[in-house]
């Protein structure tokens, strides 16, 4: 049977790659010997220490690393979307008088001709937790009423969505297992967030009347989401500290140039004065002027102000220029 002369070059190459695969392996398994000991410590800083009979690839993949402590990096901490952080609730319910009657006797004659004990046990006090709830609603949409009959007004029908929310998350932090409470809430927040942001775009002043009125903060969703992770952030952070590093090598590096400024004068004027007297004694014109001298001698006498204020225990030798 006859076989062309590509056919048996192919073959070659392929044995020769399976002896070199078989050989790195080989070499691999060597390498990573140590690892399968039982109880085995690489290093002196202990950041590579094997226990047991493990697999040496994955021993290598699952090593410690040492993470400096100049940079560190937590994951934040995920807020629920029902917590007044999150929802933007600055304040909780406003406060009502327990004296008072509920909302449904407010307007009632006989009930302002009753005696005091009569008013006592019809007051808020012994009512329902509802009719109190149902006063504090009250109470917080007569702050944005546009009139006495206002029911249908967007604000009314904020104020009364916030003060159902707030009632909610107080009943949620009493009750953490209430989970269709806590779905209830999440949809009103959403519901309320859209209504607002409908408003915003609408008539801004109300919205941010609304805003000051009832003690809200607006949130509105991000125009794209990026996730958190721990490789980018610590790039970030990296990055950073890197810049603070620089900046404090360069402010380090010019309070060392200005330390050394009333030096440098002293050496620029003594050499300048220096290079004119030689200049007149052999007859050349000056390179410096009368106006070089002197500006360096303000500057000098400035700096040396400058210094005394910063420092008035460490007195600078003053000299007559």
């Amino acid at each position: 049977m006859s076989m062309s002369l590509r056919r048996v070059q192919s073959l070659n190459i392929l044995q020769n790659f399976q002896l070199s695969s078989r050989d790195v392996s080989r070499n691999l398994k060597r390498d990573f010997s140590l690892l399968s000991v039982s109880g085995t410590e690489l290093g002196q800083s202990g950041l590579l220490s094997v226990t047991g009979h493990r697999s040496p690839f994955r021993t290598y993949y699952k090593h410690e690393v040492e993470v400096s402590k100049r940079i560190q990096w937590k994951r934040p901490e995920r807020v629920p979307c029902i917590l007044p952080e999150k929802s933007g609730d600055l304040s909780g319910l406003p406060e009502v008088d327990l004296n008072e009657p509920p909302p449904l006797f407010k307007d009632s004659t006989e009930f302002q001709t009753a005696s005091e004990t009569v008013k006592r046990i019809f007051g808020l006090k012994f009512q329902t937790s509802a009719e109190r709830r149902q006063a504090k609603i009250d109470a917080m949409t007569k702050q944005v009423k546009r009139h006495k009959l206002d029911n249908k007004s967007v604000e009314v029908k904020i104020a009364k969505w916030t003060a159902i929310i707030r009632n909610l998350q107080e009943h949620t932090t009493k009750f953490p297992q209430d989970r269709n409470a806590k779905a209830d809430l999440k949809e009103i927040i959403e519901f309320r967030k859209k209504r607002m942001k409908l408003l915003r775009t609408l008539d801004y002043r109300r919205f941010e009347w609304i805003l000051e009125t009832l003690d809200l903060l607006f949130k509105p969703a991000p125009s794209s989401h990026e996730r958190v992770e721990r490789k980018k952030s610590m790039r970030w952070l990296t990055a950073e500290y890197i810049e603070k590093v620089k900046e404090q090598k360069l402010n380090e590096y010019k309070e060392a140039l200005n330390s050394q400024k009333i030096g440098f004068l002293k050496s620029k004027l003594s050499t300048m004065e220096a290079i004119v007297e030689e200049e007149k004694a052999f007859g050349v014109i000056p390179s410096f002027t009368e106006e070089d001298l002197n500006q360096v001698k303000e500057t000098l006498r400035l700096k040396i102000e400058e210094e005394e204020k910063m420092h008035p225990s460490h007195q600078v030798e003053k000299e007559v220029y």
